[in-house]
């Protein structure tokens, strides 16, 4: 008598249950996260914009003074001889921080710390146009100064300016002004005509030219005793010149 064999029935697959989101991640955390999204999203558009202002801010606030030395009695004295190597250079004895910030944001950041330099010589303190006069040397290692930014040291010369700035400025112009003409260091260093009376405590009017080299070619720079001395020289030479962009220097033929 042959046995009854029923083939076994085929195996049934168990499709899993979906998993939706609202089972892993309550509604309540997923409001939270894409609130907490957009916030960084509107922090990273307003940000460029935050750093800016800090920036400036610290340099409206910064404790700037120009380097001194000691005289006979041990006190100090602001160096006011433009042909002193020392002159127009800059010590910061609060907010460090915030100037260092923008010495390196001209290297790492310069269309950011232009904005800055432009701001602080247009509208600013007299602490921040010094740190911005200062950088200006800076900008131009990054080739971010144009030629009216030049204009804008130029105006600092202005006698209605604090002596501070002038003197800042003076320096500033001097590293960014190249003279073509290496042999013709007589004639850059000519006393301009009609001067202004000199001011209480100025240094014996003088102008000195050094030889140095810019991207290989022989150049001179340009040294003056003082602000007035300084403003005076550029009405007369600067029409001769012009802003090169290359190499971030004022050079006059």
């Amino acid at each position: 008598m042959s046995k009854d064999v029923s083939e076994p029935a085929p195996a049934q697959l168990i499709q899993p249950a979906p998993i939706t989101l609202n089972a892993v991640i309550p509604k309540p955390v997923q409001l939270v996260c894409a609130v907490l999204i957009v916030l960084g999203v509107i922090i990273a558009v307003l940000r460029p914009g935050i750093n800016e202002a800090s920036v400036y801010s610290g340099m409206q606030g910064a404790d700037t003074k120009l380097f001194s030395q000691k005289d006979n009695d041990g006190k100090p004295v602001v160096i006011n001889d433009g042909l002193n190597e020392m002159f127009g250079l800059v010590q910061f004895h609060n907010n460090d921080a915030d100037v260092s910030r923008y010495y390196t944001y001209c290297g790492s950041n310069p269309a950011m710390a232009l904005r800055v330099f432009r701001k602080a010589m247009t509208e600013g303190n007299v602490s921040s146009k010094i740190i911005a006069a200062h950088g200006s040397l800076f900008l131009a290692e990054s080739g971010a100064l144009e030629a009216s930014d030049y204009d804008l040291l130029r105006s600092a010369l202005d006698p209605a300016q604090p002596i501070e700035v002038r003197r800042v400025a003076q320096r500033a112009i001097s590293d960014l002004t190249a003279l073509k003409n290496v042999g013709a260091a007589a004639t850059y260093e000519e006393i301009p005509a009609d001067l202004p009376p000199p001011e209480k405590g100025d240094p014996a009017r003088k102008i000195a030219t050094h030889k140095e080299a810019l991207f290989g070619t022989p150049v001179l720079y340009v040294r003056w005793s003082s602000p007035d001395l300084a403003a005076a020289w550029l009405k007369v030479n600067a029409t001769k010149g012009a802003w090169d962009a290359k190499q971030q220097r004022f050079a006059i033929p």
